[in-house]
């Protein structure tokens, strides 16, 4: 079996729940969940999402938990009605502390957003979003004058995807491959699982995954997209990378085990998936 198959049935391995699992551990899920239980309107907290996503770098003290923190709160006391309540909102998130590194940088990405027409097609022609994710984040990344491979325009998409799952139970379906970010742990887990070499491209890496999460889907007759199995390479990324000798290791590879079952994946779950990294060479 080849390293491609290999991947594709250690995930299928993990199933469609699992990846669920792995978002809802994520802080802007909570958010998300949280919101839309109390009755916000479903594309504004998916225009939140967006927003917010858009400047979820750079964090100070407390990171992303404390940033969808406030973001709750901050919505709640807004009492969210319109996109201009959301720019109201995320002009009193840049205020906070944990947005105080490359604060201008931030209002200047969120000025450019509220002053395109995106805030009011998300509100008005939601059905069409979610029916266009691959337009929509192209019209994302040319508002805030960025491309839409980075990895914030990416995350605004993932935000956007999470809100609407929260309600709806349903993620967005790309038929084409989206131009999903790949940074120094995706690239460096897919070297290690065997799926690329060093030199090789990141359109290429982009295409190889794009192509497991359709095998995958296939094989689990569910619709699991890049963005599931982008969250789980890049959290293994992240539990394996030793930061003092800035390297990913092997035996860091218990720090993600426990993270797995600390979320709520079964171990039979992930028995494949872990087998698979530690008989890889790191």
């Amino acid at each position: 079996m080849s390293s491609f198959e290999q991947i594709v049935d250690a995930l299928a391995d993990l199933g469609f729940d699992s990846f669920v699992l792995l978002d809802k551990a994520e802080p802007e899920s909570k958010t998300f969940a949280s919101l839309v239980s109390t009755g916000f309107k479903l594309e504004l907290v998916a225009l939140l999402g967006v927003s917010t996503g858009l400047i979820d770098y750079q964090l100070a003290e407390g990171g992303a938990a404390k940033l969808w923190e406030e973001v709750e709160g901050i919505a709640t006391q807004v009492a969210v009605a319109n996109p201009d309540d959301i720019r109201h909102c995320m002009e009193l998130l840049l205020r906070t502390p944990v947005c105080s590194l490359y604060r201008e940088q931030k209002a200047r990405r969120i000025d450019r957003l509220f002053s395109s027409d995106v805030p009011a097609h998300i509100a008005d022609n939601f059905a069409e979003c979610i029916g266009e994710p691959a337009k929509l984040w192209k019209t994302i990344a040319d508002v805030v004058q960025s491309s839409p491979e980075k990895k914030t325009i990416a995350f605004a998409m993932k935000a956007f995807d999470l809100a609407v799952f929260a309600r709806s139970g349903r993620y967005l379906a790309f038929e084409e491959e989206p131009p999903i970010a790949v940074d120094f742990h995706i690239r460096r887990v897919s070297e290690i699982l065997g799926l690329t070499s060093p030199e090789v491209p990141d359109d290429e890496i982009r295409h190889l995954w794009f192509r497991v999460s359709t095998e995958v889907s296939v094989k689990t007759g569910k619709s699991i997209s890049p963005f599931r199995i982008d969250s789980l390479i890049w959290q293994t990324g992240v539990s394996t990378y030793d930061p003092k000798v800035k390297k990913h290791m092997k035996s860091q590879l218990e720090k993600l085990e426990r993270h797995l079952a600390e979320i709520g994946i079964p171990k039979a779950r992930t028995s494949k998936f872990l087998t698979l990294l530690r008989s890889s060479p790191f």
